[in-house]
């Protein structure tokens, strides 16, 4: 569904089966797994002063924040909206992330 750059080797994919996936380029291969979205994931953002944070929104009617170097990964899951999240955005020094949603909110 999205893909960002997280760092100049590695890149993280939103994905239809409700992953969130760190892969290295190098090798092509996936070094992490986030999996407690319970609907396609359609957005990923990753702030540059941050590259182990990644917010996702999917269409589970929620967001989740990352930290793939923890045991679990997702460090927090925010609801709030009532339909699917089809994209996020968070900005550069981390703080502040938003979500749009089929729900006509931001």
């Amino acid at each position: 569904s999205c893909v960002r750059f997280s760092e100049a080797d590695k890149l993280v994919s939103a994905s239809g089966d409700s992953t969130v996936l760190l892969w290295d380029l190098e090798t092509k291969s996936v070094i992490w797994n986030g999996t407690s979205h319970k609907g396609d994931v359609m957005s990923v953002a990753i702030p540059h002063k941050h590259p182990n944070t990644i917010l996702s929104g999917a269409c589970d009617s929620t967001v989740k924040l990352w930290d793939p170097r923890t045991a679990d990964g997702c460090v927090m899951t925010m609801e709030g909206h009532t339909s699917d999240i089809n994209s996020v955005d968070i900005s550069q020094d981390g703080i502040i992330g938003l979500s749009g949603s089929d729900d006509d909110t931001v």
